[in-house]
């Protein structure tokens, strides 16, 4: 969940040093950015911040400075800025001998920006690098972080049961932690906005959608309910966070018939990314689908078509027209004209959102799956036998090679694919 994905913004003591100026103000200047980079521009801030530690001489500091304007940079999403800087901080550290958990943050956070821009396998070089650190007894909140994003990017390659075992380690490591930061210290230190409580709530999340695409849904739903419930402990107020476990416990939910408390776990979801990230969002553009989905499932087909229809302009108005979620969506519509009788536009909708997946996803994904499975039907419904067999058969070549069930969740609808 790029939403979810957590990052870093360590911090570095640096002791037995005398303060000069330049140090002085490099600290007075990094910390400055922080406190303003939620409402203003702070990148001219973090530059000075860095021009005053490169003439302070203080490898250390620099490096923090400089790690502190990768993220910002990346607020700004200016990706390929950050990464430059990404690298030379990894450099700093490695150069200086500096401490081991410091290095691993390091790494983590440069996979986790490879991980965003979809660069999975160097990503995951990355990360198993950072895991072989010894972590566990001085750093296991650092261990934690990096064995949660290592499991985010195995479930991105598609190895689920990697992907499995990194989140099981994950949360046996994060039960060793004995003390618990502020939320202040955690704020800047480790992960954007969030607490040691809730991280283990992004685990959990992270570890359902596993089960999920494993085929394991009781284990999936466990994990989920889980995650909700130490979400709303942890907060007041409805976060972004919480909104993907809801949605991913409504997809369950909805897989199991119980489409009442599917609608209501999706719609929640839905208003909360409407509140956090704006009426024509992404995220917004694909709850919609699933929610629609839901309706569809209720015998809802009007309000269903709405929503599909909704999500479509949003995606033509963020430029997502060859996106996975705009040919999903497609592929939905397709599903409803079916019911509805409508057998031409609905083969015209299925071809349509097919080229669509196999241009964004690429020819064997997995999400292409129900799309094969639902033209097939229709195809031999009425009578095109010869490419019902076709599309069956690509279906279920698909299926072989991934190994994985046809259940798409969020994550597997990640922007840009």
């Amino acid at each position: 969940m790029r939403t979810s994905f957590p990052f870093l913004i360590f911090m570095m003591a640096v002791f037995g040093q005398t303060e000069n100026q330049d140090a002085l103000l490099a600290r007075q200047l990094d910390q400055q950015a922080i406190k303003l980079r939620t409402v203003s521009d702070v990148d001219p801030i973090t530059l000075r911040a860095v021009e005053h530690a490169e003439m302070a001489g203080d490898a250390l500091l620099l490096a923090r400075c400089l790690h502190n304007r990768a993220m910002i940079l990346r607020e700004l999403h200016r990706y390929d800025d950050a990464e430059p800087i990404h690298r030379r901080v990894l450099s700093l550290l490695e150069s200086n001998k500096s401490t081991p958990h410091s290095i691993a943050m390091a790494l983590q956070s440069l996979a986790s920006l490879l991980f965003y821009k979809h660069r999975h396998a160097e990503a995951e070089h990355l990360l198993l690098r950072a895991v072989r650190f010894p972590l566990r007894n001085d750093s296991p909140l650092v261990l934690t972080l990096v064995l949660n994003t290592l499991g985010q990017v195995q479930y991105a390659l598609g190895k689920d049961r990697d992907a499995e075992s990194s989140f099981k380690r994950a949360l046996s490591v994060h039960a060793s932690i004995k003390t618990s930061p502020s939320d202040e210290e955690f704020r800047y230190t480790l992960v954007a906005g969030e607490t040691v409580e809730n991280l283990l709530a992004l685990i959990l999340n992270n570890q359902g959608l596993v089960a999920f695409r494993l085929g394991q849904l009781s284990q999936a739903e466990a994990c989920w309910r889980r995650s909700i419930a130490l979400y709303k402990r942890a907060t007041t107020s409805p976060s972004v966070t919480i909104a993907a476990p809801m949605a991913n416990l409504g997809e369950i939910l909805r897989f199991q018939k119980r489409y009442a408390e599917s609608a209501e776990q999706i719609s929640q979801a839905l208003s909360i990314f409407e509140v956090t990230l704006g009426p024509e969002s992404y995220r917004v553009a694909l709850v919609l689908n699933l929610l629609g989905n839901t309706l569809v499932g209720s015998g809802d087909l009007a309000q269903a078509r709405r929503l599909y229809n909704r999500s479509l302009v949003i995606m033509r108005k963020l430029g997502g027209a060859e996106n996975s979620v705009t040919g999903v969506t497609l592929s939905n519509l397709a599903e409803l004209h079916a019911l509805e009788g409508t057998n031409s536009r609905a083969l015209e909708l299925y071809a349509s959102g097919l080229e669509i997946l196999e241009k964004s996803l690429g020819p064997a994904h997995p999400t292409l799956i129900p799309t094969l499975t639902g033209q097939a039907i229709l195809l031999r419904k009425v009578g095109r036998a010869k490419e019902a067999k076709l599309a069956e058969a690509r279906r279920n070549d698909i299926q072989a090679s991934a190994s994985k069930s046809s259940f798409v969740s969020l994550e597997d609808l990640q922007r840009g694919r």
